[in-house]
């Protein structure tokens, strides 16, 4: 009931914005003042409702998923018939300038979900008191137990379905000169990873998603202050959050950092560096972009003290990508090498049940891995302007281990996007993606392989 008020405030801020649609063809035919017609209060009222202030868009996504469960993992607890999952979401996006000095900006989402998986997931928990909060991705994350704000509403919920309201963007943006000012929910990206990005601490997409167009937002203030055109620009950042157990803001659970991005003189070489302190912990990194022949390379590394254990880590990330043409056809590839300093040495990877700081970042979606060395490659075909086909694969070398993920996407027309596409886990037993043995049931905890599509219409 405590969310009852606050959801009365957006919904009526919200439908003021589609009034202010609704007005907006009839103000365009209002004259701007005069000296013989001096302002009044339906000019000023006029002002406000300037067309050109607003703008208005969003999307709707179909998707329907496929799964498979392999005859030893956890499913085979509740069956193995093939598991199918249907998602609609609704993202409305409105956004109101103040002449050239300020502007507001909302994303509304409504997610309906009817889910297989997600009955199966449930029936897993009972049989073994456990959740899984994040288990296969599905209508993962929609919650706010974590953020400051409480902008997520379950409007209908049961084991084989699920309907939620949320705001994902709900911010103002202030500009003085090149000075910029964000405070609200954002989304706030670090890093130059392309699959894995250890500097992206906040709330880094998983490894195995496609669609990246919207990242979840947080709830944060963020200051960026251009320096001299020789010294680069600095960001100041502060993500409030509160506690999972108390529900109370914490700054124990919070986050304040700062990076600095200076461009080399005489080259073409970007640096970033950050230093900050995430949930109790210390956060150090270093960044660096450059370009070598016609490809672009990337590096970024991080030093994390952990503060419970008295211990720290590094985390390592590099990449490089090139565009050319072959056989008559526009490409695109990259190869990427990732060390994770947190996770298990091989056949040891049940021992990461009993790592507690590798399993608070596995809950809070920070990292996705348990291993240590991975490599991930796409290549990018471009079959006709409007159809491209990707591939991704992700390997945990030492295994070896892996995921193989095919798709294509074909812009049917200007507004309508059509994506369909497979994730296949490959490996032997006892790796990461062959599927590690649970002792006590006598199954893995292998995922199931996919096919899935969605189809995107914008407006």
């Amino acid at each position: 009931m405590g969310n009852v008020p606050i959801l009365r405030v957006f919904l009526f801020l919200w439908t003021c914005l589609f009034a202010f649609l609704c007005l907006a063809p009839e103000i365009r035919g209002v004259e701007a003042p005069s000296k013989e017609n001096p302002p009044s209060n339906t000019g000023l009222l006029n002002r406000i409702l300037d067309p050109e202030k607003f703008s208005f868009g969003g999307h709707f996504k179909n998707r329907v998923a496929a799964s498979w469960p392999d005859s030893d993992s956890l499913f085979r607890l509740v069956g193995l018939e093939t598991l199918w999952d249907y998602q609609s979401v609704l993202r409305l996006k409105g956004q109101y300038r103040f002449a050239d000095w300020a502007q507001f900006e909302a994303h509304n989402e409504t997610f309906y979900l009817v889910s297989d998986t997600r009955r199966a997931t449930r029936r897993l928990e009972e049989i073994l008191g456990v959740e899984f909060p994040q288990f296969l991705g599905i209508g993962a994350g929609l919650d706010d137990d974590r953020r400051l704000m409480d902008l997520t509403w379950t409007l209908d919920e049961g084991d084989g379905h699920l309907l939620v309201n949320r705001f994902d963007r709900l911010f103002f943006t202030v500009f003085y000169e090149d000075t910029v000012f964000k405070l609200g929910r954002q989304a706030v990206t670090w890093g130059h990873g392309l699959i894995f990005n250890p500097m992206d601490v906040f709330s880094p997409f998983a490894p195995t998603t496609l669609d990246r167009e919207y990242k979840q937002g947080d709830d944060a203030a963020l200051l960026n202050v251009p320096l001299d055109e020789r010294y680069g620009d600095m960001t100041l950042l502060y993500v409030a959050r509160k506690d999972f157990e108390t529900g109370n803001p914490a700054w124990e659970a919070s986050s304040l950092a700062g990076k600095y991005h200076w461009f080399v003189p005489g080259s073409q070489t970007e640096l970033t560096f950050i230093l900050g302190k995430h949930y109790e912990d210390l956060v150090s990194g270093l960044g660096a972009v450059g370009y070598l022949g016609g490809a672009a390379c990337r590096m970024d590394t991080t030093w994390t003290y952990l503060d419970e254990e008295n211990t720290s880590f590094f985390s390592f990330v590099a990449n490089l990508d090139y565009a050319w043409n072959w056989w008559g056809y526009n490409m695109y590839g990259w190869v990427e090498y990732y060390f994770n300093g947190l996770g298990e040495e091989r056949k040891k990877y049940v021992d990461a049940f009993f790592n507690e700081a590798l399993l608070d970042r596995l809950e809070r979606g920070e990292l996705f891995v348990v291993g240590r060395h991975y490599v991930d490659t796409q290549i990018r075909i471009e079959l006709h302007p409007l159809v491209n086909v990707y591939f991704n694969t992700i390997t945990n070398v030492v295994d070896p281990s892996g995921i193989l993920q095919p798709y294509l996407v074909w812009d049917v027309s200007t507004n309508l996007q059509f994506t369909l596409a497979s994730t296949v886990f490959w490996g032997g037993n006892n790796t990461e993606y062959g599927g590690v043995e649970i002792p006590p049931l006598g199954v893995t905890d292998q995922q199931p392989n996919r096919v899935f599509s969605w189809l995107t219409w914008y407006f």
